[in-house]
């Protein structure tokens, strides 16, 4: 059960993650890439904020300093991708480099165990799996050109 919970929510993350990346695209062309993350940072932060009210478990959570470092990169990828989104890449072309750039540093995280984590060595199958999604985002982006 718990494991299609997880499965759920990873998979409803990708889902909002493209919607995010359109409307955060269409705003910065509107106004500009940088007034689009201020602003789903910022609406964020008071969704955020409202959580940390109601689940008062939360804000007692010690983080080691570096992990608040999320939030600076969280803002460059919004403006990134808001920029990304209007050229010719479009929603497509962008989610799919986006998800090549996480799988190859995931993989290199999991590889040497940053952050604290387990190692996880690096396989023929994983190698495979990067392989396959660098030939689709390859698809992706020269079909959008």
């Amino acid at each position: 059960m718990r494991a299609q919970v997880y499965t759920s929510g990873a998979l409803s993350c990708g889902v909002l993650l493209a919607f995010i990346t359109y409307l955060n695209g269409m705003l910065g062309e509107i106004t500009h890439p940088v007034w689009a993350s201020f602003m789903i940072h910022g609406i964020g932060a008071l969704i955020a904020g409202g959580c940390l009210f109601f689940i008062p478990k939360f804000s007692k959570t010690k983080a080691p300093l570096w992990s608040y470092t999320g939030g600076f990169f969280g803002a460059v990828v919004v403006i990134l991708s808001a920029i990304a989104v209007s050229s010719k890449l479009g929603v497509s072309g962008t989610i799919a480099l986006s998800l090549l750039g996480q799988i190859l540093a995931s993989a290199i995280i999991d590889h040497y165990g940053f952050f604290g984590l387990p190692k996880r060595s690096f396989s023929f199958y994983k190698l495979m799996e990067i392989m396959t999604i660098l030939a689709g985002s390859l698809c992706i982006v020269v079909g959008a050109r």
